[in-house]
């Protein structure tokens, strides 16, 4: 697949509810990647959609309804990025950043760049500078889950969508305070995307990701259909 389209949430709200009815297209789910592939009626691959992250859909209820419950309009989503040491959290209504926080803690070994946590499965902890990095590394979590909790009493995300390592997202399950929300929440989902050390700027950009939609189209998918779909998106 070498052509690619991103466009608006709205833009993808109608455009999801033209594949869906419209029978010229045969539509199926990718589950891992968050889009569903589009063929035409002879089963050759045109293109392959991923719907903004935000809209929370399990497709396969929906393609043979043709109905899908999506909201219009943006839906409020709670995002947080953690990486060793610094994490940012957010609330987004519509296209704006309502809440957010940067949270940084000494966690992370400087001569080695290695987070604390795991570097005591290979040294022990009695040195003063071990002590402070694991106190701050718990407090870390603390005030991720804290944070967590007091902003989704304020709001009511349709999402929660995450970038964490599968270490440091146990680790924030093991907290003293637990996050307001359960490993298995139908609302959680993982971003898609490479995130750099987060920061309000790298928020700013992870949130304009998963509020677009994503057209790749695959090598076999004709010129002249290409455009059509894109002009289609357009008049939308």
């Amino acid at each position: 697949m070498r052509h690619h389209a991103t466009f608006s949430y709205i833009k993808s709200f109608h455009f999801l509810n033209h594949v869906l009815n419209d029978d010229a297209f045969i539509l199926n789910t990718d589950k891992n990647k968050n889009s569903i592939i589009v063929s035409d009626r002879k089963f050759n691959k045109l293109l392959a959609f991923h719907f903004p992250l935000v809209f929370n859909l399990k497709m396969n209820d929906y393609i043979e309804t043709k109905n899908i419950p999506v909201q219009k309009n943006l839906p409020e989503s709670f995002l947080i990025l953690i990486h060793a040491g610094q994490a940012a959290l957010a609330v987004t209504k519509g296209r704006e950043i309502a809440l957010h926080k940067v949270i940084r803690k000494y966690m992370v070994r400087k001569k080695q760049g290695k987070a604390q946590i795991n570097y005591l499965k290979t040294k022990g902890k009695s040195r003063a500078g071990s002590r402070v990095r694991l106190a701050d590394s718990a407090d870390f979590f603390e005030e991720i889950n804290l944070t967590a909790t007091k902003w989704l009493q304020q709001s009511n995300p349709q999402s929660i969508i995450y970038h964490c390592s599968p270490v440091l997202w146990g680790y924030l399950f093991r907290a003293k305070n637990k996050p307001p929300f359960e490993k298995k929440d139908i609302r959680l989902k993982k971003v898609p995307l490479d995130v750099n050390r987060p920061t309000m700027m790298e928020l700013k950009r992870t949130a304009n990701y998963l509020q677009s939609g994503h057209l790749d189209f695959f090598d076999g998918c004709p010129a002249e259909k290409r455009s059509e779909i894109i002009q289609k998106i357009a008049g939308f």
